[in-house]
């Protein structure tokens, strides 16, 4: 892959190279003539890419490879729209400037113009750069934002009782068949329901099926597609139907209604109703949820995997926990309150995530470097020019603020294109891959300030990319700077 990117990154250099005239090359002016010339090709070709890559998203729906194709078109199409963009802004930026920054300010804008073929290419890295970290934090916040509806939606008991797991996952211990009696004795323990996760088998494989007594009433907000309200589709459950979650649904290519799962039971071969499609992130493969009394109708086993427990009226909930602590002490069973299990939840879903930051850091980082490698070029390819604004009266001080103006206005314009570039790409990520990829249905949650600071982050970036060309460039003797030769 590496020889590879670096033979078709060379290859348009090398062949421009070779066809270009070398008293061409020597006239900057005339190689920035015909790449201005070029600009709004490469915008409509830019547009056609990104409306390629909408219409993969659009018409080929059930294929993951498809939905990368289709995302990266539309980045790159977009990138491709950068000089052009480029041009624009800063002919729109340029009166502004004038009457802020002075003659400084209209040379700054003029510059990023005048020498589009170097300063786009460092535009157009750092904003994807910054899109990409805009997309997979919008991403990252929406999806932490929807475990934590899920959460709020699913943990409706006061205390949980279940085996020690190791590093957030779910127990696999069978529990004793008498711990729901030993829990209802506990002074204070209002009502108990119990919980069994199996595996069974079903025509494609292994099935996750929970087994739940649940007595209390669950939010509609939990039903993605159901019959009814919550207490119909429990009716229709303790009738002899099932439940599945969106994940299973979605590899099973269940309906949203009127579908039905078929399960290996201890009885034989059995199809039953699905009742309704609920959202769950707890597995990606997906899960079938069928009431205990169903379950003792064709399954023998009667182990436990966990318990709920509700605290009785005015019952402190701590106090009832350290309870029904003492009350098992001659287990290895582990009672936790609802917010504990919350909050250990959103530490294993902050901890899956965490490399995740640090990729986004290093996106910047290659971005940084392709900037400040383009300021060096640029520089090296000014030194006359800036010579003779020195010679002319330009001091070291005006030279930084043109300087820090033109990288500036790069980190603007990249900033502010990132922030479409982002949101395209955290509708993609929210609403194609990730359905695709695990059969989430995450809610897209576009906080303000994720965008600002991309803004922040793209002018300071190409601001200090600025520091040592300058710093190298002053070093030079002005009379060196002006020599031709």
């Amino acid at each position: 892959l590496g020889l590879a990117a670096a033979l078709l990154a060379a290859a348009a250099p090398a062949l421009e190279a070779a066809s270009v005239p070398p008293i061409t090359m020597t006239q900057r002016s005339a190689f920035e003539d015909r790449a201005r010339r070029l600009l709004p090709w490469l915008f409509g070709a830019g547009l056609g890419l990104g409306a390629l890559g909408v219409a993969l998203l659009l018409l080929i729906i059930d294929s993951l490879l498809t939905a990368f194709a289709g995302l990266f078109l539309i980045v790159i199409g977009l990138a491709l729209a950068v000089p052009q963009a480029t041009t624009w802004l800063m002919t729109a930026l340029r009166p502004a400037l004038r009457r802020v920054a002075g003659l400084l300010g209209e040379i700054a804008a003029g510059t990023v113009t005048k020498a589009i073929s170097r300063t786009s290419v460092a535009i157009a890295a750092l904003m994807v750069a910054v899109s990409v970290t805009i997309g997979v934090s919008v991403m990252i916040a929406s999806f932490r934002g929807t475990v934590t509806n899920w959460l709020d939606l699913t943990l409706v008991a006061d205390l949980y009782i279940s085996a020690p797991a190791v590093g957030g996952g779910q127990a696999t211990v069978t529990l004793d068949p008498g711990l729901p009696a030993r829990v209802r004795a506990v002074p204070g323990v209002a009502a108990v329901e119990t919980i069994r996760t199996v595996q069974v088998a079903g025509p494609g494989g292994p099935v996750s099926l929970v087994v739940a007594d649940s007595q209390s009433r669950r939010s509609a907000s939990l039903y993605r597609y159901a019959s009814g309200d919550p207490d119909a589709v429990w009716g229709q459950m303790q009738a002899g139907a099932v439940s599945v979650s969106e994940p299973y649904a979605f590899r099973q290519n269940l309906p949203p209604q009127g579908g039905s799962v078929t399960l290996q039971t201890d009885r034989g071969e059995r199809t039953f109703p699905v009742a309704a499609v609920y959202y769950d992130y707890a597995s990606d493969q997906g899960r079938v949820l069928i009431s205990r009394t169903i379950y003792e109708q064709y399954w023998d086993d009667r182990g436990l995997s966990g318990v709920a427990v509700y605290a009785a009226p005015g019952q402190e909930v701590s106090a009832l926990a350290d309870a029904l602590r003492a009350e098992l002490r001659d287990t290895a069973l582990q009672v936790q309150a609802n917010r504990a299990l919350r909050d250990q939840a959103l530490v294993v879903f902050d901890r899956t995530f965490a490399i995740t930051n640090a990729l986004r850091l290093l996106a910047v980082v290659v971005a940084f470097i392709g900037v400040l490698s383009a300021l060096m070029a640029l520089q090296l390819e000014r030194a006359r020019e800036l010579a003779t604004l020195q010679a002319l009266g330009l001091t070291a001080d005006q030279l930084w603020r043109l300087t820090f103006l033109e990288t500036g206005l790069m980190g603007l314009a990249a900033g502010l294109f990132s922030l479409p570039t982002g949101y395209v790409l955290a509708l993609v990520l929210v609403y194609v891959i990730n359905l695709r990829s695990f059969g989430w249905t995450i809610q897209m949650q576009a906080e303000p300030a994720v965008y600002a600071q991309a803004l922040l982050v793209s002018v300071a970036a190409a601001v200090l990319a600025a520091i040592y060309p300058m710093r190298r460039l002053l070093r030079l003797p002005i009379a060196a700077a002006l020599r031709q030769e």
